[in-house]
């Protein structure tokens, strides 16, 4: 969970409680605080007086003196005030002036929750979505998001949208989720927005509307949201919702959105790079950086990417099967299917530091091709008619071999053309090329670089085999 900024309260609640801090201010140009109207607020603070105590705790919050500021917010939530209980809530969250202690943050925003106060509702279906401090509770997460929406709250607008569309804590509803989205986009919300913009894109309850997409798209971007502006960079590089392709907008966009650490920007952004488009110079070393970038925060395609350029010595990297195999383990454990395949391909000839293994490399193949991916198909197809990693089984091998050549496998097309006696003589001399190809180098690898829109660019130049 990321620390939630404990002034997310201050200006509710002096201008609900003072109408506005104007109070705080000698004079109207408000250049320094009027120390002795602060003194009387402390002086009533002391005395009890709960509005008094909660404008201390946001005093000292705005000056990030967090240690008084939970003394303050603490006192008021002991007589029972939602604002304390929701800023000592808030404390223990962050490890504000206090030990950290999810545990301890879910009893005080539950107590504020109660009283129907929006801000703790909203903050509770926050932990329980997280499972932090308890177990993962959608259904509690969902309820809480409901009362807070029902009070007009904007971010509990939105996260009731995600929910349904999501379907976490309800039955899955893309009418709904439209509903809740509009309900925030139309506040201003960006995340709001962005969520409106995607389901135009992909027509989740209403009519595909790229057009439409891009006008939420853009409201969201204008506000610096990292997803809107990647999304909205994404339809530039193929001008669609109206818009003129523009690689050079596209990296704009992207450049923006990476500066905010977004993955997928990285991600696209370095191949952007790679082929030098958008008016960038062409470096395969700021390409791997970005790749790097978004391969540490898990991306799979950026992983698969970065492997890609570790076989091939590429972007300042030393060649490395080793390195290699290990990101197109990590992305092939989040089920990605080019990565699946070039493990299973790593495995069938035991490089990387892997042992050599029919078995494994059968069960990468299974993974990827139930994902349509044609390469695994046909070596799956491969594999059933030479018994390598599976019992050997003529009929599996066609249906295997007719899936790959559907999808456009020129060596499965080659494999279903001649009789039974001459496609075992063309399996026997594909294997015979595949062991030359890897005495020269050159490890049957998928080298495709990918983008989440898809894959740029086609084959990596120097890459593949031939």
């Amino acid at each position: 969970m990321m620390a939630r900024p404990l002034s997310i309260l201050i200006a509710i609640v002096i201008t609900l409680i003072y109408g506005g801090a104007s109070c705080l201010y000698a004079d109207d140009n408000k250049s320094a605080p009027d120390f002795s109207s602060i003194k009387k607020i402390e002086k009533q603070a002391e005395n009890g007086v709960l509005s008094a105590q909660i404008i201390m705790a946001s005093i000292y919050i705005s000056h990030k003196d967090y240690s008084n500021a939970y003394i303050w917010a603490h006192k008021a939530a002991d007589q029972g005030s939602a604002e304390g209980q929701t800023l000592v809530g808030e404390s223990y969250i962050n490890g504000y002036g206090v030990a950290q202690s999810y545990v301890d943050a879910r009893k005080w925003l539950l107590k504020a929750a109660e009283q129907n106060f929006a801000t703790a509702e909203y903050e509770l279906a926050i932990m329980y979505s997280e499972g932090k401090g308890g177990e993962t509770d959608y259904a509690e997460s969902f309820k809480w998001y409901s009362r807070a929406a029902g009070q007009g709250y904007v971010g509990a607008e939105n996260a009731l949208g995600v929910m349904y569309n999501e379907g976490h804590g309800v039955q899955q509803n893309f009418a709904e989720a439209v509903t809740w989205f509009r309900k925030a986009a139309v506040k201003g919300d960006a995340n709001a927005e962005s969520n409106l913009g995607e389901m135009y894109a992909a027509g989740h309850s209403v009519q595909r509307d790229f057009v439409e997409a891009v006008k939420w798209y853009r409201k969201a971007a204008d506000q610096g949201h990292a997803v809107a502006q990647t999304d909205l960079a994404e339809l530039y590089e193929i001008g669609r919702g109206g818009l003129p392709k523009s690689d050079v907008e596209a990296v704009r966009l992207y450049q923006l959105a990476v500066a905010q650490g977004y993955a997928e920007a990285e991600l696209n952004l370095g191949q952007m790079y790679v082929y030098g488009r958008g008016g960038l110079t062409r470096s395969d070393t700021e390409a791997a950086r970005l790749f790097r970038l978004a391969a540490d925060q898990g991306d799979a395609v950026a992983q698969t990417n970065l492997g890609i350029m570790y076989e091939a010595g590429r972007g300042g990297l030393t060649r490395s099967d080793t390195e290699t195999a290990r990101l197109f383990r990590l992305a092939a454990d989040q089920g990605y299917a080019q990565a699946q395949y070039n493990l299973g391909v790593m495995y069938a000839f035991g490089l990387g530091g892997l042992q050599k293994s029919d078995a494994n490399a059968a069960h990468l193949f299974r993974l990827a091709a139930d994902q349509q991916y044609a390469s695994a198909q046909y070596n799956l197809g491969v594999f059933y008619d030479t018994g390598r990693g599976v019992p050997r089984d003529h009929h599996q091998a066609m249906i295997y071999m007719r899936l790959a050549a559907t999808g456009g496998s020129q060596s499965a097309r080659k494999y279903l053309a001649p009789s039974h006696r001459q496609r075992i003589i063309y399996l026997e001399r594909q294997e015979t090329q595949q062991s030359r190809s890897i005495k020269n180098n050159c490890s049957l690898l998928d080298w495709s670089l990918a983008s989440h829109g898809g894959i740029i660019g086609g084959m990596w130049a120097g890459g593949g085999c031939n």
